[in-house]
């Protein structure tokens, strides 16, 4: 059914108060989970995820979707994560249970879970770990799989944070409105329609983000 979808599975069917996620290709050292145990006790973590901060990406197409990926991010949700798709990850698994039908089935579930935590206001830390080479298998991350976890990114942001979607569009439009009028408006000219169009959407943007902020503050009380 797919990595995310593989994942789930076993989540649902964990019995244990934490559960470890390893990629199946060999390149995850084992003894590394002792590491993320040993931070989760020291800082009672919800997630601590295996970060190859200090490690070079496999091709610098890839480094270079991972580096996008994580400025967008960092623009809808406040993280210090540097690695949120790593697939080493130790978690609790009430948690993981939890919002395991938040997470989409496909690659994206790496950064999914890890913001469906960060968003709930769970502490998510990051320990760094090493890696072996690949010893088997081959990688299915291609430019699809990066544009499918932004995709996620801003479903999961319209979950949890909305208004941090809508709020930006709506601002940008609000302040090109703005910048457009002054000019004109000087020359004695009044407002221009353009420059009032942008604001007025800007402000049914606003709306809607408030809207929908409601709308996911009922659908989080359900979870």
């Amino acid at each position: 059914k797919g990595y995310g979808e593989s994942i789930k599975t076993g989540i649902s069917a964990a019995k244990t108060d934490f559960i470890v996620t390893i990629d199946a290709d060999g390149q995850h050292i084992l003894t590394n989970i002792f590491d993320l145990y040993k931070d989760r006790i020291l800082h009672d973590a919800d997630m601590v995820v295996g970060s190859r901060k200090n490690e070079s990406s496999t091709s610098h197409y890839r480094g270079l979707g991972k580096f996008i990926i994580r400025i967008i991010t960092a623009r809808l949700v406040k993280t210090t994560i540097y690695d949120l798709n790593s697939g080493m990850k130790l978690m609790n698994t009430g948690l993981a249970k939890k919002y395991n039908k938040l997470c989409p089935g496909n690659m994206a579930y790496s950064n999914i879970i890890v913001l469906s935590f960060i968003s709930q206001g769970h502490r998510v830390i990051e320990t760094n770990i090493s890696t072996n080479v690949r010893i088997g298998g081959v990688s299915k991350i291609n430019t699809r799989t990066a544009v499918d976890t932004v995709a996620e990114i801003f479903n999961i942001i319209m979950v949890f944070n909305p208004l941090k979607i809508f709020g930006f569009i709506s601002f940008i439009l609000i302040f090109i409105g703005v910048v457009w009028a002054i000019p004109i408006a000087l020359q004695g000219n009044g407002i221009s329609v353009g420059s009032m169009m942008a604001i007025v959407i800007g402000i049914v943007f606003f709306v809607l983000g408030l809207l929908a902020e409601q709308i996911s503050l009922i659908r989080k009380a359900l979870l």
